[in-house]
């Protein structure tokens, strides 16, 4: 009796090891229909968005002074934006850290106010320094901006901190599962585009010395137009003069024509599986990249995201999460950027739905190739993304933001005012057309999982497509 007994956990153990898993069967997607709630009031109509353009100064070949005169303000806002559309941030990720160890360093004696709280983000095509100030403050935060520029600051800085930095940030990414994206960039952007350059390769990484984070400050100072941004209560002539003598010291950007990047060619439908044995959810993202990033094509990118990826609202949330509870997690949105725009969906599901999962995302976007949308619910998301875009203009904080962001597209003043005209104007054949375009071929698929367990079920489910296997993100 006491034999069986002590034999009775591993009896119990050998019979959950060989559980057959059952995977979750496809089921046709569905469109949850738009409720209008009886009680609810009345939508007001937005009026025409009224938002001045800022007083923009040429000073030189490729410095610029753009001045928002906000008397409301009671502090303020500062940017210094290097940006070039021709050539790229490479290695910007080094840059980044190497200014936050020298904020942390040098400037931490310093007595002003700003010197504790200013920041630095790193583009595709620019480096933003960013300040909020009182008016004493303002003369010397832009004078700070701009020496970083003129004159080498990191030469204290130590290389070896930079790294180590750059390296638990990587493993943290990795640990949390979430270095598939990286994986998910390399193949649809494809091997050798400069937006994969913006993060240090792991070998040049280890290499890197003080010496390099030199010349990683000249390759972005040499090759750059500069903007100064600058929100103030201060009427523009009182302090113009002072300003574009300030922006006229950096230095004239060094012209460097490159060849635009190609995007590869589409594929036939292919599951990349990065394998992570022993998880018991699988990770997934797809997408699909638009080489056209223009007005109209920016406007599809936005639409779509929000349609089928949008919190709550959207019809992923609606029908994979909230009806068939297929996800922990669903959704997407667009990421504009000048050379490419990446319009992602995805999440996190239980490995026994992951081939459902995915043929759940695949099925709505052929829902929205092949039905018109109905018209309350174009209305609901006109309504909500024009809300967005109105929220974050509320602020002056805001206004900078996308104020940058057109800089960086290259668009104009009367391009941004008009994107609510053409988002108001949507019918459902232009929104079925918008998404019959960006959907014409297949997406690129990346998941992270456990690839002996869930291999049997994207098989079956798929068994025309392609199948990658990883035990790594390749470098």
């Amino acid at each position: 009796m006491k034999t069986i007994l002590a034999m009775l956990p591993l009896i119990l153990l050998s019979a959950c090891a060989q559980k057959a898993t059952h995977f979750t069967p496809v089921e046709p997607a569905q469109v949850i229909p738009v409720q209008q709630l009886a009680a609810a009031p009345a939508l007001a109509t937005v009026p025409p968005l009224q938002l001045s353009p800022p007083q923009v100064t040429q000073v030189g070949s490729n410095h610029f002074l753009h001045y928002f005169h906000r008397p409301g303000l009671s502090r303020n806002e500062v940017r210094l934006i290097r940006l070039n559309h021709d050539a790229y941030g490479e290695q910007a990720d080094v840059l980044a850290e190497a200014l936050r160890e020298f904020k942390h360093g040098d400037m931490a004696q310093s007595p002003w106010q700003f010197s504790r709280y200013w920041s630095g983000s790193a583009g595709p095509h620019s480096f933003q320094l960013h300040a909020t100030v009182y008016d004493i403050e303002l003369h010397p935060a832009i004078e700070f901006f701009i020496s970083l520029w003129r004159d080498y600051p990191l030469a204290e800085v130590d290389a070896e901190r930079v790294k180590r930095s750059l390296k638990m940030r990587r493993h943290e990414q990795r640990f949390f599962g979430n270095d598939y994206r990286r994986w998910w960039n390399l193949i649809a952007l494809g091997e050798g585009h400069p937006y994969l350059s913006l993060q240090t390769e792991a070998e040049r990484l280890n290499e890197l010395q003080s010496d390099d984070l030199q010349q990683i400050w000249q390759q972005h100072r040499n090759a750059s137009a500069w903007h100064l941004l600058i929100a103030s209560p201060t009427a523009p002539e009182a302090l113009h003069e002072i300003f574009t003598r300030q922006l006229a010291s950096l230095p004239i950007a060094v012209d460097k024509n490159r060849a635009l990047p190609t995007l590869p060619p589409s594929m036939p439908l292919t599951l990349h599986v990065l394998d992570a044995p022993g998880t018991v959810q699988t990770q997934i993202t797809l997408g699909y990249v638009l080489a056209d990033t223009g007005p109209e094509m920016s406007l599809a990118c936005a639409f779509l995201g929000e349609w089928l990826g949008g919190s709550f609202a959207g019809r992923l949330f609606a029908d994979l999460r909230e009806r068939r509870g297929l996800a922990y997690a669903v959704g997407g949105g667009c990421e504009q950027k000048p050379l490419a725009q990446m319009l992602r969906f995805g999440g996190s599901t239980r490995l026994e739905n992951t081939g459902a999962f995915i043929h759940g995302l695949l099925d709505h976007m052929r829902l929205a190739k092949e039905q018109l949308i109905d018209a309350d619910e174009l209305s609901l998301l006109q309504q909500q993304l024009l809300g967005e875009w109105r929220v974050g203009l509320d602020s002056v904080e805001g206004q900078l933001d996308v104020y940058g962001h057109i800089l960086q597209m290259q668009r104009s003043w009367p391009q941004f005012l008009a994107r609510e005209q053409r988002l108001q104007a949507l019918t459902p054949n232009d929104v079925q057309q918008l998404a019959q375009k960006v959907f014409a071929e297949s997406p690129v698929i990346v998941m992270r999982g456990d690839a002996d367990k869930i291999l049997p079920d994207l098989r079956a489910k798929f068994p025309q497509a392609n199948i990658v296997v990883e035990d790594k993100v390749p470098e």
